[in-house]
């Protein structure tokens, strides 16, 4: 099978950046064969870290539907051929899109679980790694099925099992750089936001760092933001003991006036390694869970990739947005979630609840919103009403002593 015949087949776009890639591809499948979807070996693996613990046989049925298709068993090699040179299917070179961003949807089971196998070619490597670094088994084995458990998530949008939709997602895995402990998954990773964090004793502030800020508080761009008047570029300048800058307000948004913070000291900036927090559904959201899932984080990951000096927790969601409590009339425990963050703006659409309240794989009309939950009626009223839920930002400070500081 040539390139042009193999994206015909599957209805990929063929791009010559992605020759190198359908060479390495074919490479893996002539070598290795079956191996991707050998039900035995995935069977043998589960045995021992019990990672398919809802869509077992969903999964093991797959691999004989991939493998009668030779050109997506050929796809599974070549996105993990993709993943395997530290590439995502999102990746650009010189602005080209070079791979597959998703195979178009054939409305077909095969296809649409096809490219969980290019992640699971990697588990034995995956395995090896967190084994060498003393994770727990309760933490490789709940890291391993939050592979499956990102399914819910597709088989909520679309009524069907399968994960195509969160090819790019997956790679996570693979670079082995997120991690379940306890409640939540966390990406060891750079914070990527314009932002420092100051400390003086007890007291946190943070000051955005070259931001261009809406008069209202929110970074200029976001929904409803787009008009400049009064708008200004939050910096940050600094005078020997003191820094003058732009903080943010209770709700995580931008205060106009600037501030002089005198005696602090910087603990967080762009580019310092963080925790960055994932929140799969469906599962409980006490502050008490929430609690212990940070401060296990901090303890195992600490000891267990001792090359990075984690700054904080970080945190970048619609269930960020510190004004839910407002929107649902009421405290409870989705309201709270944010509470021990020093929350931030961030560009925000507004789009993230179409996805993970209503399931929807892009926004419709308001009007059209389901009412079948306290949470969707609160939120749809508030976006009848003109409102929005804009996705914020926000950290949690590691001290000294390796525990998070809840301010």
């Amino acid at each position: 099978m040539n390139i042009d015949e193999f994206c015909k087949r599957l209805g990929i776009s063929h791009h010559e950046h992605l020759d190198e890639y359908f060479a390495k591809g074919q490479a893996l499948f002539s070598e290795l064969g079956g191996f991707a979807v050998d039900k035995a070996r995935l069977i043998k693996l589960h045995e021992k870290y019990n990672f398919m613990r809802t869509f077992r046989e969903e999964i093991l049925a797959g691999c004989d539907e991939v493998r009668k298709d030779d050109a997506l068993l050929l796809f599974v090699y070549v996105l993990a051929a993709i993943y395997k040179d530290g590439k995502t299917p999102s990746y650009s070179n010189s602005g080209v899109s070079i791979t597959i961003t998703d195979i178009p949807d054939r409305e077909r089971f095969d296809t649409d679980i096809a490219p969980l196998y290019s992640s699971y070619f990697f588990l034995e490597e995956m395995i090896a790694d967190y084994e060498k670094r003393g994770l727990p088994y309760e933490v490789i084995s709940d890291t391993l099925a939050a592979m499956e458990l990102e399914m819910n998530d597709y088989v909520g949008i679309y009524g069907r099992v399968g994960m195509r939709r969160y090819v790019s997602w997956y790679f996570h895995w693979v670079k082995r750089d997120l991690i379940s402990i306890g409640r939540f998954q966390f990406e060891i990773m750079p914070f990527r936001y314009k932002v420092r964090a100051y400390r003086r004793g007890d007291d946190v502030k943070l000051l955005l760092d070259g931001y261009k800020i809406h008069r209202k508080g929110l970074i200029l761009g976001s929904a409803g933001m787009t008009d400049e008047e009064g708008s200004f570029t939050a910096d940050i300048k600094e005078e020997c003991d003191s820094v003058i800058g732009y903080t943010t307000n209770e709700f995580g948004e931008c205060i106009t006036s600037p501030v002089k913070l005198e005696g602090y000291e910087e603990i967080l900036r762009q580019g310092s390694m963080v925790l960055n927090v994932h929140i799969p559904s469906k599962l409980p959201l006490t502050p008490e869970i929430c609690e212990k899932s940070y401060n296990d984080a901090v303890k195992l990951l600490r000891k267990a990739y001792p090359e990075y000096d984690f700054k904080a927790i970080c945190c970048a969601s619609w269930m960020m947005e510190k004004r839910i409590c407002e929107i649902l009339g009421k405290k409870t425990n989705l309201s709270k979630f944010s509470d021990p963050y020093i929350g931030f703006p961030v560009l925000s659409q507004g789009k993230a609840i179409y996805s993970f309240v209503y399931n929807l794989h892009q926004p419709i009309p308001t009007e059209e919103l389901a009412e079948d939950t306290s949470l969707r009626r609160a939120i749809k009223q508030h976006l009848l009403t003109g409102g929005c839920v804009y996705e914020k930002g926000g950290i949690i400070p590691i001290d000294t002593t390796d525990e998070v500081r809840f301010s």
